[in-house]
């Protein structure tokens, strides 16, 4: 059973992100635009604000050009309409069934994969790969990945595994 966190302390982003307190309000909220909510006292933000920062994180670790492309996709404080969050396996799940290895599907997949992350499960069970031989790919450096927070939970680029598979399947024919 999968449970969602509704609210996060921010007084535990700090060991989160490995950053210090006036770093995590002076760049990590503010830039992402964050407000945390106070209850009874102390400080929490929600669980999209979390995978904003999370996001913002990444960006961190990629470079100034990241943190550049990231900042200019955050919706703006005026703007009214709603983001929709879904699972990167059900959007892209029906797409990788079949690995047809078309360029035009290749190119519309890269496209829309610019803002998901994948966890190993999650690659393994679009590709039908098995989660040791993406490992294996992260290892022999075919495959990005980085590592998130505390957890320490490696997650993919959509992207970059769009093109490690679509690379697989060009050596297979």
């Amino acid at each position: 059973m999968e449970t969602q966190i509704d609210r996060y302390p921010v007084s535990e982003l700090t060991s989160r992100y490995n950053v210090g307190k006036s770093k995590l309000y002076a760049d990590y909220l503010a830039q992402c635009k964050i407000k945390p909510t106070k209850i009874q006292g102390r400080s929490y933000v929600s669980s999209e604000d979390l995978k904003r920062l999370d996001e913002y994180h990444v960006a961190q670790g990629l470079g100034e050009e990241a943190i550049a492309q990231f900042l200019q996709n955050l919706p703006s404080a005026e703007d009214d309409s709603v983001l929709v969050q879904t699972s990167a396996i059900s959007v892209f799940q029906n797409e990788f069934q079949a690995c047809s290895c078309e360029i035009v599907a290749y190119y519309r997949m890269a496209n829309l994969s610019q803002k998901f992350l994948l966890t190993i499960q999650e690659a393994s069970i679009l590709s039908g790969m098995p989660k040791a031989e993406i490992r294996r790919a992260i290892k022999e450096k075919k495959l990005a990945a980085v590592k998130m927070g505390a957890t320490k939970v490696r997650q993919i680029d959509l992207q970059e595994y769009i093109e490690f598979k679509f690379q697989a399947c060009l050596s297979g024919n």
